[in-house]
């Protein structure tokens, strides 16, 4: 399993790692090691006060990776909310990203911030900062 090549899975809020379930066995058919933590306060992880941020939950990703022995050539994978947490990482550590797939989710930085603040008429209800 360590000559795998590491795909690490952010769910969507608050789905918890189940949501890839059908796909992981696929992945790892296909020569993935496929890492799908919970996330921060969701599922069985930890439920800390604070630290539910973007940058902050990318660095629990990054933290987990590194226990594994997994130091690059990460393949992040993100679907909502988790691919705002899978953007996060990819900008904060880009040497360290493979690829990157995202979904369902307005990037930041391309002026979509505007779409998804509500007080303004965004139709979103969450963030990316």
């Amino acid at each position: 399993m360590a000559q795998a090549r590491p795909c690490c899975s952010c769910t969507a809020w608050p789905q918890t790692w189940r949501a890839w379930r059908h796909v992981m066995p696929a992945l790892a058919q296909q020569g993935y090691r496929v890492i799908a933590p919970d996330l921060r306060g969701i599922g069985d992880s930890a439920r800390p006060a604070g630290g539910y941020d973007k940058d902050n939950q990318a660095e629990d990703m990054r933290e987990l990776l590194e226990r594994l022995g997994i130091s690059g050539g990460v393949r992040l994978v993100g679907h909502d909310i988790g691919g705002m947490i899978a953007f996060a990482y990819a900008r904060r550590h880009p040497a360290e990203v493979e690829r990157l797939a995202i979904a369902e989710l307005a990037l930041p930085g391309l002026g979509l911030e505007r779409a998804m603040d509500v007080a303004t008429g965004g139709l979103f209800h969450f963030a990316s900062s």
